[in-house]
């Protein structure tokens, strides 16, 4: 690599960095951030050390529990920048692996292009396993590349131990085997040097995983609700799940990225057609594999494809900067990257006017797994324990959706001030059980949505021992929380405070 290339991609870098970090806390942490770190903090603590394994998620939570306790303060933010940091390494390996398939210009305009594309900024940010076993993928990619091109053990090696921290990271990452696999078979001739190389990385990839994924199939539940026991049939699922993933990837690439991809397809397709092949299964095939299979999905899915289809954009911008002039080139560029800026601008400053997919929308801004709303309730028992140095009591129903009852026992997990309950405030005999609560220490009951199979508890119930004192809502209005300030028995109940 020439000094302007490596100056050219230190400075990607400090670029994608300085897109990451920024406003890193704004969007406020939802349910599956919550859960991730909470796991983290108790593998910290030595406790449950195989659990995030029985949901298929495992080392990007067991690097995140080194964080802590140091980091528990900021545990968000520290969390968060780790996920950039795996993000960091799909930059530079996309970076590298476009330097291998194309050259040095398309490996550039890949970087620029990651940078700006909206789905790796936004799940760049969130503590998630699919960013880092997105990383891991995009190492696997490179490697591939590599192995093709001078097969030897140490390079099988590599890329052996880049697909089993990808799987190690989630289950689902056992589709990335297809990389070596397209990359055996499109890139070049199999011969037998090839063949033994490529047969030594799966082989010691599936030596490492195999107990984990064994253990995985035999404690999940996570993968019969993925496939809603195939109740449909596989075209009825093809047909659901194609149009909707479409849909998500066109949103969150943004349509000019897309069709800059399908012009790097076209131009390519006829004079160096292997690489773009390569590059199309990978978005392909994975696509294919996740809407035959799945009845419930997202599109975090489908974050590992976005480094081989912005490889294809890249190289179609590559293509277009040969054939145009450079104005004419610079225009369409500008052109091609305004809907993302655009897009990204809203995800760094203000996430609830973002363009996300309504699923994703639903997630992560206004339905019951978002952090809008719970945020408000972590606020005030922070509000109350400044009144009550000495300490409080949450009780939370036992039945309610379980977003803010997750999220006050990682924020308060490491202070003894706060006692977390539950209770099942419909039986009418657990009134006298919360009434002793309150008697023996300020007390705070936190009311949340239910689910549509259960009943929602009636806050007449327990009138008599306190009232209303927050009702935290989701931006678009819905009820978040309603928090009730409990009173001592033989005490005059307090007006809200809010």
């Amino acid at each position: 690599m020439s000094r302007d290339s490596r100056v050219a991609v230190l400075g990607l870098t400090a670029v994608f960095l300085a897109s990451r970090l920024v406003g890193l806390g704004t969007l406020p942490a939802f349910l599956d951030e919550t859960a991730h770190v909470r796991w983290a903090v108790e593998i910290a603590s030595g406790e449950k050390l195989l659990r995030p394994w029985n949901y298929g998620k495992g080392l990007s939570v067991f690097l995140n529990a080194l964080l802590f306790p140091w980091a528990f303060d900021h545990y968000r933010w520290a969390s968060r920048a780790l996920a950039v940091a795996f993000g960091a390494i799909s930059l530079l390996a996309g970076i590298a692996a476009a330097r291998r398939l194309f050259d040095s210009t398309t490996g550039l305009a890949f970087g620029l292009l990651y940078i700006a594309c909206p789905f790796a900024l936004f799940y760049d940010r969130l503590v998630l396993t699919d960013p880092p076993m997105a990383a891991f993928a995009s190492l696997a990619l490179f490697l591939t590349v590599r192995l093709q091109e001078a097969p030897g053990r140490g390079r099988a090696l590599l890329l052996a131990l880049a697909l089993a921290a990808a799987i190690l990271t989630k289950a689902t990452a056992m589709l990335i085997v297809l990389i070596p696999m397209a990359g055996l078979v499109v890139l070049g001739r199999p011969d037998a040097r090839r063949l033994r190389a490529f047969a030594m990385a799966v082989a010691v990839a599936a030596a490492l995983v195999a107990w984990p994924i064994v253990r995985f199939f035999a404690t999940t539940s996570t993968v019969r609700l993925g496939v809603g026991y195939q109740k449909a049939d596989l075209w009825s699922r093809l047909g659901t799940n194609l149009p909707m993933a479409s849909s998500w990837l066109v949103a969150y690439w943004t349509l000019p990225l897309t069709l800059l991809a399908l012009a790097g397809l076209l131009f390519e397709i006829r004079e160096r057609p292997r690489p773009v092949l390569f590059l199309l299964v990978l978005v392909g095939a994975p696509v294919l594999g996740f809407a035959a299979v799945s009845t419930l999905w997202f599109p975090r899915y489908l974050v590992f494809v976005t480094v081989p289809a912005l490889l294809l954009a890249a190289r179609g911008a590559a293509r277009l900067e040969e054939r145009l002039p450079r104005i004419v080139f610079a225009l369409i560029m500008v052109a091609a990257l305004v809907p993302a800026l655009r897009f990204d601008h809203d995800l760094l400053f203000d996430p609830v006017r973002a363009a996300l997919p309504e699923i994703d929308r639903d997630q992560f801004v206004t339905g019951w797994p978002s952090g809008y709303g719970t945020e408000g309730t972590l606020g005030f028992v922070h509000e109350e324990l400044e009144h009550h140095p000495e300490g409080v009591t949450v009780v939370a129903h036992v039945h309610s959706r379980r977003t803010t009852w997750l999220a006050l026992g990682l924020e308060f997990a490491r202070d003894p001030r706060v006692e977390l309950r539950d209770l099942d405030l419909t039986q009418p005999q657990n009134l006298d059980l919360l009434a002793a609560w309150a008697h023996s220490r300020p007390t705070l009951l936190v009311l949340s949505p239910v689910g549509p199979a259960r009943v929602r508890p009636e806050p007449l119930t327990w009138a008599h021992l306190g009232r209303l004192a927050l009702r935290s809502c989701k931006p678009e209005g819905d009820l978040c929380d309603e928090v009730y300030r409990l009173d001592p028995p033989g005490t005059e109940a307090r007006a809200p405070s809010r």
